[in-house]
């Protein structure tokens, strides 16, 4: 049976993907206690910044509307394009995150509204080793409380 620490977690949303090893901590009996009790906590071990979503949607919209003019680009069909040139570069780092660690298992997260873009522009063997989704960003939270997300439930 495969054990958690061979899991790849992997959060993300539009501007930033990071990827996380779980360790396994021994912590010390309190006397009471007849097993050790284990505590798991996430290792970054890569990330990366998605250089097109720094520039804000806004920015690349009003720049092809200049370019192109006003009354030949729908606006939101713009920005709903880019947005999913962006999920697509993010299936493409979560692929290359896979093959690069060999996970047996990924715990995945990524911004609610985009979640089910990313798993389908996501490669075979990635979609395969999904295990946990959160539909949720989670970039920004410390790493103890990334890992709460996915050992709930």
């Amino acid at each position: 049976m495969s054990t958690v620490e061979k899991r790849l977690v992997i959060v993300g949303n539009l501007g930033e993907v990071q990827a996380y090893r779980i360790e396994a901590h021994p912590r010390k009996n309190t006397g009471r206690e007849t097993e050790e009790k284990i505590v798991y906590a996430l290792e970054e071990i890569d990330g990366a910044d998605i250089v097109e979503a720094r520039k804000r949607i806004g920015e690349i919209v009003s720049d092809a509307m200049g370019r192109f003019g006003h009354e030949t680009l729908d606006e939101h069909e713009l920005e709903k394009e880019e947005k999913h040139r962006i999920v697509k570069t993010v299936a493409e780092l979560v692929d290359m995150l896979v093959k690069r660690h060999k996970p047996e298992g990924v715990w995945l997260s990524f911004t609610k509204a985009y979640l089910p873009s990313l798993e389908e522009a996501l490669g075979q063997e990635s979609r395969a080793l999904i295990e946990k989704r959160v539909a949720r960003d989670l970039v920004k939270l410390p790493k103890e409380k990334v890992l709460a997300h996915f050992m709930e439930g």
